[in-house]
């Protein structure tokens, strides 16, 4: 497992929404780089734990943000200034948000645990501790401030323009289904650091040190350090970045600034945590949206192949099939689970011959990301057999994880939280799905 998805897997149970192993702002104008992620971003979660902007829907369509283009039927939206909560210092200075169980400690003998954190000085060192197999940790030098969007506006927004948002998407990035993400919300520091470790053994610990330099030019300087033997990475940041928004028009970046003027508080534009909605489509809505022809070919699974069968990669409807053939393995193309030798009558209208023919369409696959929504949308869309689009807000599963919760649920868990502790309603007017009120 990558180390974003072991940092993300490991931090979703703390409940600030989606965790991003690169906080920095993730490629795009110099303009976007001033502020970073923003509410009504509209993009996805790279797989090394960035996040993409694909376009801004509180922006015009010809403003700089939105200089890949913008899908069909684009509506800018319009927030006022009480649309938007801003909490600074939800994250105090000094303050870590670590994976469960995670212990911590002063090393300097003149310093208690709570003063450490409140009074750094020159010496001063924390450690942290796990005594589990898999753990994560952000820690915040200056602490980060929350914003947050109402979301009524934006999952109209979603429902509405699903489609051509995916059509975009598909036809400028590598996207998969399930993977677009609308942004109601996240948490904006200036400086971090990131850390995750894996497959430490059992009875052993991880240990990671902070040490505190003192101050340099008015800031302070941290040295990070894994004092342990099992795999562990970190990142610190922000890195330097040479370009600026000075390249860009200067009443552009006036605009920039009033539009977003709650999106970078204080100037920070390092994104931590992100909430939105995560958008799904049913995948016979992503073939009429791609508009391509199917190809029909001959599969088989090679769970079982040798090198010299795999070399042979099809073999004719006449013919017969190799002895490493078992129709009960073959899978549907974009669909993870076993179909146990049944056709998936979504992929096409003709049954598979005998021989075990399958059609494949060039559609993207499945969001392959940890994010709990996804899973939530596919259990949505399986729930209602008309709905074209589901939809989930991060508060909804965040909704879903308690407070005694030392790790993630398994998906089995997750699931049976969601059917008890929630309603679901359906959009009848355009069949979309989307979780409904808490019990």
């Amino acid at each position: 497992m990558a180390d974003s998805q072991i940092y993300a897997r490991q931090l979703l149970v703390k409940r600030h929404g989606y965790p991003l192993w690169i906080p920095e702002p993730y490629g795009h104008s110099p303009i976007y780089r001033t502020k970073g992620v923003r509410i009504g971003d509209v993009g996805y979660v790279t797989q090394d734990g960035g996040f993409e902007t694909l376009f801004n829907i509180r922006a015009s369509p010809n403003d700089p943000i939105n200089r890949r283009g913008v899908p069909n039927g684009f509506q800018e939206v319009h927030l006022h200034v009480h649309d938007v909560v801003h909490l600074p210092n939800f994250h105090h200075s000094n303050s870590a948000v670590t994976s469960t169980p995670a212990k911590q400690r002063s090393l300097d003998a003149g310093f208690s645990v709570t003063q450490a954190q409140t009074i750094v000085g020159a010496g001063a060192a924390l450690e942290y501790v796990w005594s589990s197999t898999e753990g994560a940790i952000l820690h915040l030098p200056k602490g980060a401030s929350r914003i947050t969007a109402t979301k009524s506006v934006f999952r109209e927004q979603a429902m509405r323009h699903a489609k051509n948002w995916y059509k975009f998407a598909f036809e400028c990035s590598d996207v998969a289904n399930g993977s677009l993400y609308l942004i109601t919300g996240c948490d904006k520091t200036s400086s971090w650091m990131v850390g995750a470790f894996s497959d430490c053994s059992s009875g052993s610990q991880a240990i990671l040190q902070l040490s505190v330099a003192g101050l340099l030019e008015g800031q302070l300087s941290y040295n990070y350090s894994w004092a342990t033997s099992s795999p562990a990475i970190q990142r610190v940041g922000p890195s330097v970045d040479q370009t600026t928004a000075r390249d860009e028009d200067p009443d552009a970046l006036e605009r920039d600034n009033d539009i977003f003027a709650t999106d970078a508080p204080q100037g920070s534009n390092q994104c931590a945590f992100i909430r939105g909605y995560k958008i799904t489509l049913r995948r016979d809505v992503l073939r009429r949206i791609l508009g391509g022809p199917t190809t029909t070919i001959q599969i088989s699974s090679i769970e079982d192949a040798t090198e010299g069968d795999i070399r042979r990669n099809s073999f004719s409807s006449t013919a017969q099939s190799p002895a490493w053939y078992s129709k009960g393995n073959t899978k549907a193309v974009g669909d993870g689970r076993d179909s146990g030798g049944e056709w998936d009558e979504e992929l096409g209208d003709d049954s598979p011959s005998d021989e075990g023919d399958i059609r494949l369409e060039e559609l993207p696959g499945p969001c392959e990301d940890c994010h709990p929504s996804a899973l939530i949308n596919n259990f949505m869309l399986e729930k209602y057999p008309n709905a074209e689009v589901a939809i989930t807000h991060d508060d909804d599963w965040i909704g879903l994880i308690d407070e005694d919760d030392r790790s993630w649920p398994t998906d089995d868990e997750l699931l049976l939280r969601l059917q008890h502790r929630y309603s679901f309603s359906a959009h009848s007017m355009t069949f979309h799905s989307y979780l409904a009120h808490e019990f």
